[in-house]
């Protein structure tokens, strides 16, 4: 998988310096393979932007980074029209440029052999698929080895971003051509000025934590790609991106483990049915996961009377009583707070957040473990 992080160009001066020096190594340290940044940004002069992208550039290449530059049709032009200008990008080392609005198919081709690209990145998110076909058509008319990759826009302002469908469907046109595609999530703690609302694809995405954010992105769109645009990132985000991206590169036959704490009402059928092994339903709502196995671990001849029927929090463990019927047995995870309800007795609670959201991964099919531990 791509795994992209953001830095972009902002004053030269001491403390930018070593933060862009920790925040690539950061990166590095934390198994990323590529640094992004942007060079068509209003709020700063261009020529400044190039001295910082080229101390980007270089932290980069003393990691073996992959870099990325975004730059859109003006910029383009000012560059291949301005020769002091490009004598400073020639002497910068970067591997691709993602192509953003107003651009032409010949700027393309004199950026590519001028700079000795490995390739570009496209836009995702701005065109038809009858547009999208024509684009890479021509690009790999250039060179038909030149690589590809597309990454969707981040959204600054609220309620700008772009719905599930849409981005699916963009995805579904590019991985048709053979080019894999990148989603933007955002940072925890360090959003990005002047609005500090995330840079997010998906505009539902905006206000949830990046973990589950990532958790959906790999459950549902299963993106070659992903780029934390936001930047600063600490190792403690990470760490959290990490562990829930090592879900869904865990083995299928290998179980995830899950911590949970038992309550004191739980009783020994239903702790038989919470200590097996379990694979949630992939038709499961977000918010309250259906295992598959759980109600075959009752006997058939055995019913679950109601016990702790009290309100269920996130990240309650609960199994169905006798008032649910036939459904008697089944073992559910509560991803969210619900109210109390009679047909469910609450047996358990899993200890910690991390986990969780290796829960919010079941659409991969994982087969989960409770394991008993004390709070």
């Amino acid at each position: 998988m791509y795994k992209a992080a953001a830095v972009y160009p902002h004053t030269l001066c001491g403390s930018y310096i070593r933060k862009v020096e920790q925040a690539v190594k950061s990166a590095y340290e934390h198994g990323f393979t590529e640094i992004f940044t942007s060079v068509h940004l209003p709020e700063y002069p261009f020529e400044d932007q190039l001295e910082a992208f080229a101390l980007i550039a270089r932290e980069a290449d003393k990691y073996g980074l992959e870099m990325t530059v975004d730059l859109g049709g003006p910029y383009i032009r000012k560059v291949l029209e301005d020769g002091s200008l490009k004598k400073k990008m020639k002497q910068i080392r970067f591997d691709f440029i993602r192509l953003d609005y107003g651009f032409e198919g010949n700027e393309a081709e004199e950026l590519y052999r001028l700079f000795d690209l490995k390739g570009f990145v496209l836009n995702a998110s701005i065109y038809s698929e009858d547009e999208i076909r024509s684009l890479v058509s021509a690009l790999r008319k250039t060179d038909e080895n030149m690589e590809l990759r597309a990454c969707h826009n981040f959204y600054v302002l609220k309620d700008t971003g772009l719905d599930e469908a849409f981005a699916m469907r963009q995805q579904m046109v590019f991985e048709g051509c053979g080019i894999p595609v990148y989603y933007c999530f955002s940072g925890t703690d360090s959003l990005r000025g002047p609005l500090h609302e995330g840079l997010v694809t998906i505009e539902r995405h905006r206000n949830m934590r990046t973990a589950e954010v990532l958790a959906e992105l790999m459950g549902t769109f299963e993106p070659e790609g992903l780029l934390m645009s936001d930047e600063w990132a600490s190792d403690e985000d990470y760490e959290e991106i990490n562990a829930v991206l090592a879900v869904f590169e865990t083995e299928m036959h290998t179980p995830v483990t899950i911590p949970v704490r038992i309550d004191s009402s739980c009783r020994e059928e239903e702790k038989r049915i919470l200590l097996g092994r379990h694979v949630f339903r992939c038709d499961s709502p977000s918010k309250l996961l259906r295992s598959a196995a759980s109600r075959q671990m009752a006997e058939t001849a055995e019913k679950i009377d109601p016990g702790n029927m009290t309100e269920r929090k996130r990240g309650d463990v609960t199994v169905v009583n006798t008032g649910g019927l036939r459904y008697s047995g089944e073992l559910q995870v509560c991803m969210c707070g619900m109210p109390a309800d009679e047909r469910f007795n609450v047996i358990a609670h899993v200890i910690r957040e991390e986990d969780l959201l290796k829960l919010a991964c079941f659409r991969k099919g994982i087969e989960y473990v409770f394991t008993e531990e004390d709070a």
